[in-house]
């Protein structure tokens, strides 16, 4: 969800690769731009909101610690 391109930052913030479950988040000049996520359709769709809110990529950060 959102517009990933070459050269966003991007970080795992639920799960992991290993687990072959996980929800990733994009970030570029400071916001968040997109998410992707394996196996996770539910935490995925909590992001569609921040994403079209153009949150601050600190800000999305922060909240993933949360959840």
């Amino acid at each position: 969800m959102g517009r990933i391109k070459p050269g966003d930052e991007v970080q795992v913030v639920h799960g992991s690769y290993e687990e072959r479950r996980f929800v990733a988040l994009a970030g570029r000049a400071g916001r968040l731009v997109g998410a992707v996520a394996f196996n996770e359709p539910r935490k995925l769709m909590g992001w569609r909101r921040p994403i079209e809110a153009r949150s601050t990529w600190a800000g999305a950060l922060a909240q993933a610690a949360t959840y």
